[in-house]
């Protein structure tokens, strides 16, 4: 890649990073939608409604729209970054370990208190196994476009404008910072996650291995969560309220 296209691409892949990130954080939050919401709907249908509206405003504005953009204007391809099969053939340890990991760091930190009033995002009290499905699917379309665009798209730019160190550098300084409304905690625990997220994908050729440990991160959260939450519970489908 010519120095003009690196720049161009970099230029493009900031922009799309910060305004893909803020745009959700406004839209995902529209008090309109909510009320909307609150009016027509009541208790776990109101959560399921309103915290999947806010996944999905995610995946088109950090994933779908950026890819779109990136195909037409900059020539690329929708396996660029490692979205393919034989880079899931090859890192299968890496995508099956690192969610594995990450189950159990949940398992322990989902008992802290603090921990149970962030997670789960929906909150229900009498979760069916319905309502748990659509959960994680609405985290793993949220996170899949998330990390395309941090360790996929921002990222590969980086580096082929300024190096492997200066663009991880300034990945998880960028990557920290849209931590910042959720506490000091989870700002700071995006530091090594974050470097431990771009050296791998670097390794490995694909955004995927951040992807799939994020997406068992925020899964298992959720779930142990709700199992050591004394005011939830699991229950069967016709159990629903």
């Amino acid at each position: 890649m010519t120095s003009g296209s690196a720049n161009n691409l970099f230029y493009f892949a900031i922009i799309a990073t910060l305004a893909g990130h803020f745009i959700y954080h406004f839209v995902s939050q529209a008090q309109q939608v909510r009320e909307w919401l609150s009016v027509r709907y009541a208790d776990s249908r109101f959560w399921i409604r309103w915290i999947f509206f806010q996944k999905s405003v995610g995946f088109l504005f950090m994933g779908f729209l950026p890819a779109i953009f990136y195909m037409l204007f900059y020539d690329g391809h929708i396996t660029d970054f490692g979205l393919t099969c034989n880079h899931i053939l090859t890192n299968w340890h890496f995508l099956l370990g690192l969610p594995l990991l990450m189950v159990f760091i949940s398992f322990f930190a989902a008992r802290s208190k603090k921990q149970q009033e962030i997670y789960p995002q929906m909150r229900i009290k009498r979760w069916t196994q319905v309502q748990f499905f659509v959960n994680a699917t609405g985290w793993i379309i949220y996170l899949m476009a998330y990390e395309y665009l941090f360790r996929g798209l921002f990222l590969f730019a980086g580096v082929d404008l300024f190096g492997i160190w200066p663009a991880i550098s300034i990945n998880v300084a960028i990557y920290s910072a849209v931590h910042m409304h959720k506490g000091i905690a989870e700002t700071l625990g995006a530091v090594p996650f974050g470097i431990v997220a771009c050296w791998l994908t670097l390794t490995t050729g694909t955004f995927l291995v951040s992807a799939f440990a994020h997406i068992g991160m925020a899964v298992s959260m959720e779930f142990f969560a709700i199992k050591f939450n004394q005011e939830m519970q699991f229950v069967k489908n016709g159990g629903r309220k």
